[in-house]
């Protein structure tokens, strides 16, 4: 947790209870006019999901299950963007890059910041490996395209991404590939 009058970063390991559930929240909000305290947060949308303001639900990217004997089936990333709450609802656009639960964040102009996400790699003894990505993407569902956002310093998937008031976004953690949870901040500016 960050202290601004401080300028100091905690453990929020307080806030949990024995299990890591949440227990209590006490913050802010800024809704464009005024500051509001709020005790309780909605949760977070599914990986790779967004609500957007007018209530619509977009999902970009996520798995197929393809494959079958002798192997099983194993998750396949796509690049399908569709606006509505099930697999095959109003196909809107496609992503550039096929990829699997990525993390989407409304900027103010309207547009949508896609990051990471991870696709699947099998290897020689058929065991599913992640990959995570670096591309970021911009959705922008008015126009019906998909421009290039850049690529990340660090590939990562299951991170947080954060829209600041300067419209920079920050992205916080994850993982990268198979490996460790990540602990890098990257704070980028979308075109």
């Amino acid at each position: 947790m960050y202290d601004p009058k401080g300028d100091t970063w905690s453990s929020a390991d307080k806030l949990l209870d024995t299990d890591g559930n949440l227990v209590v929240v006490e913050a802010l909000r800024w809704d464009s006019s005024r500051w509001t305290v709020i005790t309780h947060l909605m949760p977070p949308p599914s990986p790779g999901t967004l609500v957007l303001p007018k209530g619509d639900l977009i999902s970009a990217g996520r798995p197929e299950w393809t494959g079958g004997e002798p192997h099983g089936a194993r998750e396949t990333p796509v690049t399908t963007v569709e606006i509505g709450a099930e697999p095959g609802s109003r196909e809107c656009v496609s992503l550039r890059h096929a990829r699997i639960k990525p993390v989407l964040t409304l900027l103010r102009n309207g547009l949508i910041l896609v990051t990471g996400g991870y696709e699947t790699l099998l290897d020689y003894s058929w065991e599913t490996n992640h990959r995570s990505l670096a591309q970021t993407e911009i959705l922008d569902l008015d126009g019906r395209q998909v421009l290039d956002g850049g690529d990340l310093c660090q590939a990562r998937h299951n991170h947080t991404a954060i829209l600041l008031p300067d419209d920079s976004v920050m992205l916080i953690g994850g993982k990268q590939d198979e490996g460790e949870e990540l602990t890098s901040v990257e704070l980028g500016v979308p075109v």
